[in-house]
């Protein structure tokens, strides 16, 4: 018999479930029941009066086991047992059954599905036994079973777990089924200002209000329109038929306005456990599109996308607002008129090129600054251009038109000239001045008078070499490798150095760090950002940087936006970095922006009660040393994880205890990577206890043999209060052992746990003689009844406030007369768990 008994605990609580779940008991048959002492004649009866009949239930005990019309068919025929054959008169209890499913009737289906395919089972399985409360008998059969359960995922796939409204792909088949000419309606719903609700208060909060806005716009919608969600905070509401304009704008209204009503969302702290509420606004932009009755399939398949262009129309013209494909059409075709033509780009361009006065091209600068010190070392030229016809033209716009009308070449002298004039103004004050790099199109690099234009640049602006850095792309090195690397080598002769851009946005490859002559690699902020994420993806970056280091480049973190990026960055050992952490791109840099400290990168370490989380994760290679460190470390101990990349892990343990972390040359807590708990310094010269635990086997990470990481955990408080404990204990035991009058701990059964050497001395006897006797056996027979009575005041916790004149049984057999005084001591629910008597010699009656 296969038992499921945490089948019932399951489904008696509903928080394991997110949605209703079909039980057994909806499923199951009234069970024929037989019991084992049943000849098996009855049974061959049961089914030959009843051919529909294809199960008993054989009920032996508190058992149940299944039986099966074709399994005792085949008993019968194919496997008599030996030394009996079967017969009529053979009993149930002598027939082998096969493995039976008993599962309580309270089994969701899909966890009673998943036992019967994960039995271990001889014979197939044609039914299960259910039981209800009442100890009576089901049976349900596996068919029917598994239909129930492909109904009830047929069902949930169509259906959002969270608010219980049909998602997208209900939409897209409701859709495909109606017919091309049937009219529709659709509402795409994006909620306004959402991510700051989960910003500001927590996903929890943030899922408060999804279910609070699709009640709401169930309620602002008729019977017959379907409300989804599509996922996120993108609901729709499709309307089956046709309507007015003027209806349907009427109730894209009443979304809006159900969406600007405040929500009340609950807060919840670290454990989970509701703190109070707080009221938050977001609100609701809508794209409302209709197919009138006769258009065609195609518009049947485009309706979303129209329904969401019109949403977004909808937020770019002040989010809380309603606008239809029609809207956003005509907009569309607005911005197209308007868009110049590449060929009046181009013709602007070379009049900007030539000094227009109404065309002007400028540079503006984004500093590019060293982690550890916060110190701008270098700032990026960055071409801007603003048109007097054209406006403001991004680069993005009008790059790809240089290069494709010839200008690139031009374009590229100009910016080389003005940034070499802009650094030779940067002075340096107690420092080297920083450098300016400047970006260089692979087109520039395949032009015969690139080095002279260089050159001459330098030249002009009196700017030595060393000050400059010419930034490639992937592409320059990946179309003509060994020219590139020629033309490079050339330049860096003269003391140019080169930095790789956008290493990472594209075909990354890491031939290019060793063919060609570089100086930095300035990393894609795709891989920056990743790797905040797991630790493999840390180990990705920081492996980035190893062979960078190894090369003898330096590496350039790009698109740093938050200082805990920057930390982070720092720690994985990245050299320089660039974002909008330190500063966004500028015109008219002077000495004073150049020179200064932007940003402090290392915080105060935080207060225990500040902090996120008490752990941290730090992976070692074979020989012991960190190789990756995660942030968090910064909290519990304070150091940055560039602070101890590098070194034994060994240097992270108090002095005492590192003979507890090696075992066999490998850095692992304790015999057989078991684990353990050691002291570690803070930065602020204390010491914290850190257990520390591998985090499962070793795990490959990419260009190590193995990284062992390890999980460590902050658990000072834990460990102080234990030595609080013991010292506490300690304290106790010396003061009761050395206190000169007798005492006595007994349990509130009258069990003498623990006596004092005054207390034997009164008895005459010795203290170890003592403990385990009752209270009773050392006092004077005609003291005993009152003895009674002061225990059972002490187990409802009352004891005499005045001392109690007892006599005691001494050794010899001699009463000794004392005065006792009681103190109760209490556990930590409060309630009274043992006695302690103060006992005093008092004279003889």
């Amino acid at each position: 018999m296969v038992a499921a008994d945490h089948a019932s605990r399951g489904a008696a609580d509903p928080a394991s479930w997110r949605t209703p779940v079909q039980v057994l008991a909806d499923l199951a048959e009234p069970a024929v029941v037989v019991l084992a002492s049943d000849p098996l004649q009855r049974v061959e009866r049961l089914f030959d009066d009843d051919p529909g009949l294809r199960h008993v239930v054989l009920e032996a005990g508190d058992a149940f086991h299944l039986v099966d019309r074709l399994h005792l068919d085949h008993l019968r025929r194919e496997r008599p047992w030996p030394g009996l054959r079967l017969h009529r008169r053979t009993l149930l209890s002598q027939v082998e059954l096969p493995t039976s499913v008993v599962l309580p009737s309270t089994t969701p289906v899909d966890q009673a599905a998943a036992t019967v395919l994960g039995r271990d089972a001889t014979a197939s399985l044609e039914a299960v036994v259910c039981v209800d409360d009442h100890g009576r008998p089901g049976v349900v059969p596996v068919r029917r079973l598994f239909e129930s359960l492909s109904r009830t995922f047929a069902r949930q796939s169509v259906l959002d777990p969270l608010t219980g409204l049909p998602n997208r792909l209900h939409l897209m088949n409701l859709l495909d089924r109606r017919a091309p000419s049937t009219p529709a309606a659709l509402l795409y719903v994006d909620l306004d200002r959402f991510k700051d609700v989960n910003d500001s208060y927590g996903h929890g909060a943030g899922d408060a209000v999804l279910v609070e806005f699709a009640a709401r716009m169930r309620r602002c919608c008729r019977s017959e329109d379907v409300v989804l969600r599509l996922g996120g905070d993108e609901f729709a509401v499709l309307v089956p038929t046709d309507v007015g304009d003027g209806a349907l704008l009427a109730l894209a209204g009443r979304v809006v306005a159900a969406a600007a009503a405040p929500f009340t969302v609950p807060l919840r702290g670290p454990d989970g456990a509701q703190t109070g509420e707080a009221t938050v606004h977001v609100g609701a932009s809508v794209g409302v599109t209709h197919r009138a009755a006769g258009r065609g399939e195609d518009a049947l398949a485009a309706m979303l996308a129209e329904a969401d262009a019109a949403m977004y129309l909808a937020k770019d013209q002040g989010r809380g607002t309603v606008r239809t494909f029609e809207e956003a059409r005509r907009v569309a075709e607005a911005a197209t008129d308007d868009r110049p033509s590449r060929h009046t780009i181009e013709r602007r361009l070379r009049e900007a090129l030539d000094g227009s006065t109404s065309s002007r091209l400028h540079l503006v600068y984004q500093p590019i600054v060293d982690l550890t010190t916060g110190a701008v070392v270098e700032l990026e030229a960055l071409a801007r251009w603003d048109d007097g016809v054209l406006g403001t033209v991004p680069p993005d716009r009008f790059v790809p038109v240089a290069e494709a009308g010839g200008l690139i070449l031009e374009l590229g002298r100009w910016a080389l000239r003005a940034a070499c004039v802009q650094a030779a103004t940067w002075a340096a004050v107690g420092r080297v001045a920083p450098s300016v790099s400047v970006n260089v199109s692979p087109l520039q690099l395949v032009d015969p008078g690139f080095e002279t234009d260089v050159i001459d640049a330098l030249t002009a602006a009196g700017l030595p070499a060393d000050r400059l850095v010419l930034e490639i792309t992937e592409a320059a090195g990946v179309d003509d490798l060994p020219r590139t690397a020629a033309v490079l080598h050339s330049l860096r002769g003269r003391g140019i150095r080169v930095a790789l851009d956008d290493f990472g946005a594209g075909r990354s490859s890491l031939t290019l760090l060793r063919e060609l002559p570089l100086d930095t690699v300035k990393v894609d902020r795709s891989l920056v950002s990743a790797s905040s994420g797991t630790v493999a993806d840390a180990l990705v970056l920081r492996l980035l940087v190893e062979v960078c280091h190894g090369l003898g480049l330096r590496v350039c973190m790009e698109g740093v936006e938050e200082e805990v990026e920057a930390v982070r960055l720092t720690g994985l050992g990245a050299d320089t970095g660039q974002g909008w952490c330190f500063g966004r791109p500028a015109a008219g840099v002077g000495a004073d922006a150049t020179t200064g400290t932007l940003r402090a990168l290392r915080p105060r370490p935080p207060h225990p009660e500040e902090r996120g989380s008490d752990e941290f994760v730090v992976a070692v290679d074979r020989e012991g040393r960190v190789v990756y460190v995660s942030t968090r470390a910064f909290d519990v101990l304070g150091f940055l994880p560039s602070d101890v990349v590098g070194r034994p892990f060994g240097d992270l343990v108090d002095e005492a205890d590192r003979p507890v972390v090696t075992v066999a040359g490998r850095c692992v807590m304790g015999p057989a990577h078991a684990g353990g708990t050691v002291r570690m310094p803070h930065v602020d010269g204390a010491r914290r206890w850190v257990s520390v635990r591998p985090a499962g086997g070793p795990e490959r990470a990419p260009g190590m043999d193995a990284a062992l990481l390890l999980r460590c955990r902050d658990v000072t408080t834990v460990v102080e209060a234990q030595h609080r404990l013991r010292e506490a204990e300690e304290t106790f035991r010396l003061v009761f052992d050395g206190a000169p009058t007798g005492m006595a701990l007994s349990g509130l059964d009258g069990t003498i746990q623990r006596v004092n050497a005054a207390f034997a001395t009164m008895l005459g006897r010795e203290a170890h003689t003592l403990v385990g006797l009752r209270v009773e056996e050392i006092t004077w027979p005609e003291d005993r009844a009152v003895d009674e009575v002061h225990l059972g005041q002490h187990r409802e916790g009352k004891s005499p406030e005045a001392p109690v004149r007892k006599r005691y049984v001494g050794h010899d057999g001699r009463p000794v007369h004392v005065e006792v005084q009681v103190s109760l001591v209490a556990s930590a629910d409060g309630e009274p768990a043992a006695v302690v008597a103060h006992v005093h010699p008092a004279p003889s009656a």
